[in-house]
């Protein structure tokens, strides 16, 4: 397993280039893990170039966010360009709350001349969640709309039907929540172009493989969220209020009996991934700011 990468040389300006290391693993079946990674408010990218390195051969790509629960941080496309420049594989994120159309299709043209290949569309929380609540809210697309317009781009078109003088050949993936029964609109999303998925938090594994199984007769890839928890405060607070996820009370008890929460934590983690190993494509992990933890869920 390694992050590094064949799509950091020469920028193609024109036509579409071989597919990703990322999207040719999936492919051809290797189970794959993916991290997500914490950026900074501002421009000191030590720490992020520091955890790149230390994950290094035990991950396969890495996920950058776009101003996640609307925290202003750095923006992703120019990490992204800077990872690629060490060799090591991004996953962008793109989401819709504060761009148009205008904006979306210049920004994902400038991503895949500057060597990005891999791009996850979501639709992006509301400004009001985030540290800048007075901020204009766009969401001129959403997520299902914005995987089309990437599919349009990759067939050479923009939005208004004109012919592109250079197509991009994105490897697109989205969003799913294993925690409701309901995914119709995860499997929109692949109609719509979707070719893989990262879930929700997985802290119930039969759920999780009676949901993802939905989604995988389409043909797309899943990747389950995996995050080791560090703490019984964390264990309450990801319980109570997180929208959207779901863990047990068993596991809650778990952690809070423990001795060592965090080792505990990890031995979930662990023991959810060989649970669902054989009914996803891949794992990836949301450590928070302790990207260490993830080589403890790495064999």
């Amino acid at each position: 397993m390694t992050a590094k990468n064949n799509t950091a040389g020469p920028v193609q300006h024109s036509m579409p280039t071989a597919k990703s290391s990322f999207q040719k693993k999936l492919e051809r079946g290797k189970f794959v893990f993916t991290v997500e990674t914490h950026l900074p408010k501002g421009t000191d990218l030590s720490e992020v170039m520091a955890n790149a390195k230390l994950l290094e051969g035990s991950v396969d790509a890495y996920n950058i966010p776009d101003n996640t629960r609307s925290v202003m941080k750095i923006g992703g496309i120019g990490v992204c360009r800077l990872l690629l420049e060490e060799g090591f594989e991004p996953i962008w994120q793109v989401a819709c709350k504060d761009r148009n159309q205008l904006a979306l299709q210049s920004d994902l043209l400038s991503g895949w001349v500057l060597g990005i290949r891999n791009v996850l569309a979501l639709t992006g929380d509301p400004p009001q969640v985030g540290d800048h609540p007075n901020a204009k809210k766009v969401f001129e697309f959403e997520s299902v709309k914005l995987i089309k317009l990437i599919h349009n781009l990759n067939a050479g078109f923009d939005e208004a039907g004109n012919t592109l003088k250079g197509s991009t050949n994105y490897f697109v993936g989205a969003t799913f929540n294993p925690n409701y029964s309901n995914q119709d609109r995860a499997i929109r999303k692949a109609e719509a172009g979707a070719r893989f998925f990262q879930s929700q938090l997985v802290f119930d594994s039969a759920k999780f493989i009676e949901e993802s199984a939905k989604i995988r007769q389409t043909g797309a890839k899943i990747l389950a969220g995996i995050i080791p928890i560090q703490s019984a405060k964390m264990a309450h607070f990801l319980a109570k209020k997180v929208p959207g996820v779901r863990v047990p009370d068993s596991l809650v008890k778990e952690i809070g009996a423990s001795d060592n929460p965090e080792k505990t934590g990890i031995e979930i983690a662990r023991r959810t991934i060989g649970e669902i190993r054989k009914h996803c494509d891949g794992i990836h992990v949301m450590p928070l700011k302790r990207q260490e933890l993830v080589l403890e869920l790495v064999d």
